[in-house]
């Protein structure tokens, strides 16, 4: 993301013949036109491209749509950290006290819940591609070195309990149909434990996942609308990123233009902060409501 916005996109607006002083990059320094195209572009772009890549590299958590969400939610906690840290240091060097404390505020209450949510959308839709096509899974997975086979000395140990005494009645080691076998007879009762087709409960030292077959008819109609193609959800999270870096690049634009003191920009620049922040929060507190009713793996421990 650093190569992206430091070298590659600068060489591009310079081919464009459009550019920056780009040692600074507030709106008193440099081309305004770059640095506007730098936040609401190339930031966008090249940020979310690479979150998104880390997300994959994350793919043997991801076992469900839900997981996705989970893992970009942490992936998005995780950037705007690190990259808080720049700008916190880079306030503190270049504005001294002052500058330090109101970057610090700024980036701490607005960029993380932001980074957070976008990388989230965009990990759920990964979890949808990658729950629905197994193929693609596999080679997911096996092109980041995981083998899916299973070695039978690692194999869950099963006991079967019979629900009415508790007693157990058999076990099935690794060795006697393993897992898969167990798991396609598994059924789940309203009390949400797995039980085998006779009726017998199932308690296992570890988990297994199972998938209904009707997940987009469980999904549909819930709650808040979600994306559920890579390329959608990766699409919303680039336009999230560009409208917020814009929009805030624009509002203290519009106030130098109207000869506002540093003052008044400031207050500008909290002001509209505290609007995308509230919008944000808005939008990530209804998407995990919808992301709780999208289909997740039905467990038995």
């Amino acid at each position: 993301a650093i190569c992206i916005n430091s070298i590659l996109f600068p060489v591009l607006l310079a081919t464009l013949g459009i550019v920056g002083d780009w040692s600074t990059a507030g709106i008193d320094g440099g081309n305004n036109l770059a640095t506007f195209l730098s936040l609401s572009v190339s930031a966008p772009v090249g940020e979310e491209l690479c979150k998104a890549g880390a997300v994959i590299l994350m793919a043997r958590y991801i076992d469900s749509p839900r997981r996705g969400f989970q893992v970009g939610f942490t992936v998005g906690l995780g950037f705007a950290i690190v990259e808080n840290l720049t700008y916190v240091a880079g306030g503190f060097v270049g504005g001294g006290l002052i500058g330090f404390a109101l970057t610090s505020f700024i980036r701490g209450l607005g960029s993380i819940p932001g980074h957070a949510v976008w990388t989230g959308i965009t990990g759920l839709t990964i979890g949808w591609a990658l729950s629905r096509n197994k193929s693609l899974a596999d080679s997911v997975r096996g092109a980041l070195g995981e083998s899916d086979e299973v070695d039978s000395v690692n194999q869950p140990t099963w006991s079967l309990i019979d629900k009415d005494t508790g007693m157990q009645v058999d076990s099935v080691g690794g060795n006697q149909g393993g897992t898969e076998a167990l798991a396609s007879d598994a059924v789940v009762s309203d009390s949400g434990v797995a039980v085998a087709g006779g009726g017998v409960a199932i308690a296992s030292t570890s988990r297994i996942t199972l998938y209904g077959n009707n997940q987009r008819e469980i999904f549909a109609g819930r709650g808040f609308p979600l994306p559920q193609t890579v390329t959608s959800g990766l699409l919303l999270a680039m336009l999230g990123h560009a409208f917020w870096n814009g929009t805030s690049f624009l509002s203290l634009y519009i106030a130098e233009m109207m000869g506002l003191s540093e003052v008044g920009m400031i207050l500008i620049s909290l002001g509209w902060t505290a609007f995308l922040v509230t919008a944000i929060l808005f939008i990530g507190i209804n998407i995990i409501r919808t992301v709780a009713t999208v289909p997740g793996p039905t467990t038995a421990d």
